[in-house]
């Protein structure tokens, strides 16, 4: 009896197989989803890792735009339940790596549209750096936003201080603030941030989004946490350690998530004071640090002491220093509205400055010097006047 129920199990999953030839390959998955169906030319073409000399362009993945119905998404990266109407391309991801100038492996995730620039226009960049403890996936939301808007946008990792120091350990915070103690002065997000430009000018020559379609003087440089210190410091910011400076001239604009702040007020113009280019700061109102010593109230002290440049303070009323990349237990309903605002302004700054919206550099410029909404405010200063005053 067992024999016969053998042989008739096999003769079912023999009849499965012939009917389901494609049953275990991930192709499957992206044939169910309605972006990959519009796309499978792109998927195809991109089954095989490019190789660049020792760059590696890992295989692409054809996502759906968060905020749609069908959630298949074979990276598993986050999710979120807002979609941006003013997107203009479809999005894909995919891993990269390549190797630094002083022989350091570099990898990120990154985020970009799948066709071609509207119009004729060049694609801009952001290169992010994520906080201590978190990961780039964390940010995907806002890989999503920049590259629907026609920036892709390259998430860098850190594997000495992403969630793989304190996940499955017993004694997680002791192991956040060792890691906080030894990369403090963010020495470490800087220097990758120039890697990463580095890495754009040297494969300028090839095709695709990181490539011909890029224009190299439309950089941005974002971070949040200990990566929105490094993006400042590139950005211009002295460090803090009183260490040589970061500064590169190639920063178009600069986004800093909550960064961590080491300077009384009276000392922000010379901290913060070499920082020419665009520059936006997000904060929230109960955004105190967890491993840092940084207070909400110091964290907009970028904003205060920045000068000669356009300059915008986002301000999450509530936010705490775990909306940005979301929290993986005791979640809030708010975080979510939280991240859908800060999508759709820091999309909102990088079209303006570093694609040269003209509509949308007009709409920011004529606001007033404080924009309210229900969960937020954006106070702006323009060049060495604070506007309307």
């Amino acid at each position: 009896m067992g024999l016969i129920a053998l042989r008739r199990s096999f003769c079912l999953f023999s009849l499965f197989l012939a009917l389901f030839p494609a049953w275990g390959d991930c192709s499957v998955l992206r044939a169910q989803n309605p972006v990959a169906r519009g796309a499978r030319g792109v998927i195809n073409a991109a089954r095989a890792p490019l190789s660049i000399g020792r760059e590696r362009f890992g295989r692409a993945r054809i996502l759906p735009l968060y905020g749609e119905e069908n959630r298949s998404n074979v990276l598993g990266l986050p999710q979120r339940e807002f979609v941006d109407p003013l997107a203009l391309y479809q999005v894909a991801a995919s891993e990269l790596s390549w190797v630094s100038a002083n022989g350091v492996e570099m990898s990120a995730l990154v985020f970009y549209p799948i066709s071609p620039p509207a119009n004729g226009q060049k694609f801009g960049a952001v290169i992010y750096s994520h906080g201590l403890g978190a990961s780039a996936e964390s940010f995907a939301y806002l890989g999503y936003s920049w590259a629907g808007r026609g920036v892709a946008t390259i998430c860098l990792r850190h594997p000495e201080t992403d969630e793989s120091i304190w996940r499955g350990k017993i004694r997680a915070m002791s192991e956040l603030r060792e890691a906080y103690n030894k990369y403090w002065t963010a020495r470490d997000r800087a220097t990758a941030i120039r890697s990463c430009i580095d890495f754009l000018y040297a494969r300028h020559d090839s095709d695709g989004p990181l490539g011909r379609d890029l224009d190299l003087g439309r950089i941005g440089v974002a971070g949040n946490d200990l990566g929105a210190l490094g993006a400042l410091l590139v950005a211009g910011q002295l460090p803090p350690d009183n260490g040589t400076s970061l500064k590169d001239p190639r920063v178009a604009a600069v986004l800093a998530l909550s960064p961590p702040v080491f300077c009384d007020s009276d000392k922000g113009t010379l901290v913060y004071g070499e920082i020419r280019s665009p520059a936006m700061v997000v904060m929230g109102t109960q955004d105190n640090g967890i491993v840092g010593t940084t207070r909400a109230e110091q964290r907009r002290l970028p904003y205060d002491s920045i000068d000669e440049t356009d300059r915008y303070l986002l301000v999450l009323e509530g936010g705490d220093h775990r909306v940005y990349g979301g929290r993986r237990t005791n979640v809030r309903r708010g975080d979510v509205q939280y991240q859908e605002t800060i999508a759709k302004e820091t999309c909102d700054f990088w079209v303006a400055y570093l694609l040269n919206d003209l509509e949308i550099r007009k709409k920011l410029s004529s606001q007033g010097s404080t924009v309210s909404f229900s969960n937020a405010r954006v106070e702006r200063r323009l060049g060495l006047q604070i506007a309307n005053d």
